[in-house]
């Protein structure tokens, strides 16, 4: 008897796993200086924002909840 791996699709990202990959992949190439940011909606009514620290340590518990209709930034 043979054992074959199974071919699957990869386990999709959840939204904030994305963001901070994204980060950390923009750092790692030395695309950003400083404190770049990376976002993405999150829903309907928010996004998600990498917080004013170097991207290379964003962690997905440090992600930012943005309302699309805030009157100000929570930095």
């Amino acid at each position: 008897m043979t054992t074959e791996p199974i071919e699957s699709d990869p386990i999709p990202l959840t939204v904030p796993e994305a963001v901070t990959e994204a980060a950390h992949v923009l750092a790692a190439l030395g695309l950003v200086t400083a404190f770049g940011h990376v976002s993405a909606r999150l829903d309907t009514e928010c996004v998600v924002v990498t917080p004013p620290r170097p991207l290379g340590g964003v962690r997905a518990a440090d992600l930012i909840r943005v309302q699309l209709d805030a009157a100000a930034l929570p930095f």
